[in-house]
């Protein structure tokens, strides 16, 4: 998996996990538009759960699957997910991004 995968992933649980985002519609010269709004837009912290939510997540940052061309990874292996095929018996091989936010 490439780091910018992820970090798109990572990103992704974060804000998820801290509270989804919500739509809100703008109106803006006769014509209506979709923005995308933080949660807690306006507010300036977020609960202590979601805190600790993020703040465990963010501690992933930089962790790489093992070897680096596969899906072999430790939040697959903690959930006994995926097939068992990893060079290490503590990994297992799945695509992780949803194994990854449940583990969070």
């Amino acid at each position: 998996m490439t780091t910018a995968i992820a970090l798109s992933c990572l990103a992704a649980s974060a804000v998820l996990l801290a509270g989804a985002p919500q739509r809100r519609t703008v109106r803006r010269a006769e014509r209506s538009t979709r923005a995308v709004v933080a949660p807690g837009a306006g507010r300036s912290r977020l609960s202590a759960l979601r805190q600790r939510i993020v703040s465990l997540a963010e501690s992933q940052l930089g962790y790489r699957t093992d070897p680096p061309d596969s899906y072999c990874n430790k939040y697959s292996a903690y959930w006994i997910a995926g097939a068992a095929s990893c060079p290490s018996s503590v990994l297992r091989d799945e695509q992780w991004c949803a194994d990854f936010a449940a583990w969070v």
